[in-house]
């Protein structure tokens, strides 16, 4: 049963923030293939190297998502730092709306990912 609230609560959730990405016709913004690869590969990372368990290794992988988020955050605005002298005024914006793009992959993994742990957790207290 609790498997099956952490599913619900799960669908729930990505429903909301799809909604709430496709109501202003914007679904296209949030997609960035470099930015969804930092991420992801910053996550198996952690994945790789957490201890033993399929909860500790979920709960690096979320920590690991959101670490990384950042750190391309961070990559991001390097690079559009370096170049913005090279940027006329109209092209700083799309250029920071793809920065943040791996902070929002990132906590939107770790969210995820505490669904599955919180479920994992209650389901093994059970037993």
């Amino acid at each position: 049963m609790l498997m099956f609230r952490a599913f619900v609560g799960w669908i729930i959730f990505i429903a909301v923030i799809a909604l709430a990405i496709i109501s202003n016709d914007s679904a296209r913004h949030f997609i960035d293939l470099p930015s969804l690869l930092v991420v992801a590969l910053g996550m198996i990372a952690f994945m790789i190297a957490a201890p033993s368990g399929l909860i500790n290794r979920l709960e690096y992988a979320a920590s690991g998502a959101v670490t990384s988020g950042w750190l391309g955050f961070v990559i991001g605005l390097v690079i559009t730092l370096r170049n913005a002298e090279s940027f006329e005024a109209t092209a700083i914006a799309p250029a920071l709306s793809i920065m943040v793009l791996p902070v929002f992959y990132g906590y939107m993994i770790s969210v995820l990912m505490s669904f599955m742990v919180n479920a994992l957790d209650d389901t093994s207290d059970e037993l």
